[in-house]
Order: structure tokens, then C-alpha cells, then sequence
């Protein structure tokens, strides 16, 4: 999959795994779906063990590394809830089929531009057991959906690209504290600061996708362009900007005289305001 930066800020050719497409989003798209309801369906698809590991101890006992496949764990989310679904298998025939939830069918649909319902399906040879996602259309039937061998089919290869490919688009990249805990009863110590602070981390967030926008915005971005930027492009301006803000003040103290070099040298190709952005 070509994930270069490059082809992210361009954002011209969707990117396919199999028979998915995955074209990310513009300003304007998140906008026009409101940006919490676009945080809400990012997380709904990339949130795996890890990064709720806290949550999964001190409320359900479960421990992250007892849960070994992520596709599955999704999975499992999928169907918290019992949804039946009516699909049409054939011109004559008519099936009870497991849906998700419609959290996670309203996030997919979104991402992977689909409409209609998702279906669980389950295929098992000598082998193994395989489990995928179906889209099933809606039909001119009410409450009817088909199932065709053409409509998109998510697998487990599938979905780990879709939540590297969100991750990327969306500056997310995590440092698990907990993983740099030795030992378990360490990695409990620091998940136990990480769960009593989840609320006071959401109250205190000073930096928001508007404040963003605006200051992209002040720095003479065009306004009316600004929309159409691929949200990646939106993430790499800002940490540019930031970048640029760093190298003068480095210049300015340096003219200053408040930086001594000697003792302090500056690693030019570090703070070089056009050099790779690593987040």
C-alpha cells in the first residue's frame, strides 16, 4: 500500500486494498458531517486493545495482551448489540443475516463511501475458519438488502490497512506509556494514572480542529481553498507552521546571544524548518 506523503497530500488516486477504495476525507467533508460525529466514526474503526487497555482492566478485568487478535476484538464490538438483518440471497430466497451495530456501519459506510448495512459472514473450509464483513445493498423491497459477490467485502488484511491508512491521515500516531512498564504489576501502575486521568484530559484539550483551521487561516491560507484540503494536508500545514515557528526562535536567540553554541550546538538539520515533520 503506498502511503508516502507525497501521495497523502496530493490525495488524488484513492488507495485499493482488494475491492476497497480508500480516498481520505477533505475539510469540507469532515465539516459537512460535524467534527465530532467524524471523531466519533474515526475512533469507532481505529481504537484497538492498546489503546483502551485501562478501560478493559479497572472496569471489565480484561487484560490487553489476553485479547490476540485485534480483527476479532473489532469484530466482537460489531456485534454488542443484536441487530437481524433481511437479505436476499437469490431472486427467491430471503435470509436472516447478522448485522453491526449502527455505529460501526454508519463509520465504514462513511470512510469507504458504501451505503446499506454490513453483515457478518463466516467462511470455513478444512482448514480454518474465516471471518469477513459483507456490505449488503438496500433493494426496492423495505427492510430487504442483497447480497451480491460483487459488493464489498472487508477481511482481516482489510481492516488492518483501513485503521494504518486512518491513523496516517490523521496524525495519529500513539507511545503507549504502559508498554515502557517493565512488569505487569508497572504497566497497572501507570494504566491505573492513565484511567483516572481520561476525564481531566478531555476538560483541559486547548487545541481543537477550529482553532486549527484558524490558524492555518491567520498564517494566509486561503479561506475559501482551505475546505478542499485532504485532512492530512490540514495536520502537515499545522505542524509546519510550528516547525517554522521553532527555527525563528532558534535564529532569534542565536542573533541574540542567548545561545551558546559551544556548549549547546544546534543540530541544524534537526530544527531546519523545511525537514521531515516527525510525529
Amino acid at each position: 500500500m503506498n502511503l508516502d506523503k507525497l501521495s497523502l497530500e496530493r490525495n488524488k488516486n484513492p488507495i485499493k486494498v482488494g475491492n476497497i477504495e480508500l480516498l481520505q476525507p477533505t475539510l469540507g467533508d469532515i465539516d459537512d458531517l460535524g467534527w465530532e460525529k467524524y471523531q466519533l466514526f474515526l475512533y469507532t474503526i481505529i481504537t484497538d486493545s492498546k489503546d483502551i487497555a485501562d478501560i478493559l482492566w479497572f472496569e471489565h478485568k480484561i487484560w490487553y495482551e489476553d485479547i490476540k487478535d485485534e480483527w476479532m476484538f473489532f469484530v466482537q464490538k460489531c456485534l454488542s448489540e443484536e441487530k437481524k438483518i433481511k437479505v436476499k440471497v437469490s431472486e427467491n430466497n430471503i435470509v436472516e443475516g447478522i448485522g453491526i451495530i449502527d455505529r460501526f456501519r454508519d463509520a465504514l459506510n462513511f470512510f469507504l463511501k458504501t451505503e446499506g448495512e454490513y453483515i457478518i459472514m463466516d467462511k470455513k473450509t478444512e482448514k480454518e475458519s474465516e471471518i469477513y464483513l459483507y456490505n449488503v445493498l438496500p433493494t426496492t423491497e423495505e427492510d430487504v438488502f442483497l447480497l451480491s459477490p460483487t459488493n464489498l467485502k472487508i477481511t482481516k488484511p482489510c481492516y488492518y490497512v483501513l485503521v494504518e491508512y486512518l491513523r496516517k491521515v490523521n496524525w495519529i500516531y500513539t507511545d503507549y506509556d504502559f508498554l515502557h512498564g517493565g512488569t505487569k504489576r508497572a504497566k497497572k501502575y501507570i494504566l491505573k494514572h492513565q484511567y483516572d486521568g481520561r476525564k481531566k484530559k478531555a476538560k483541559s484539550q486547548n487545541i481543537t480542529i477550529d482553532s486549527i483551521v484558524s490558524s492555518l487561516v491567520s498564517q494566509s491560507q486561503p479561506y475559501k481553498d482551505i475546505w478542499d484540503y485532504p485532512i492530512y494536508m490540514i495536520y502537515e500545514l499545522y505542524y509546519r507552521y510550528i516547525k517554522i515557528d521553532d527555527w525563528k526562535n532558534t535564529m532569534q536567540a542565536l542573533h541574540s546571544g542567548c545561545i551558546d553554541t559551544k556548549k549547546n550546538p544546534i543540530e541544524w538539520e534537526k530544527i531546519n524548518w523545511s525537514s521531515v515533520i516527525n510525529k
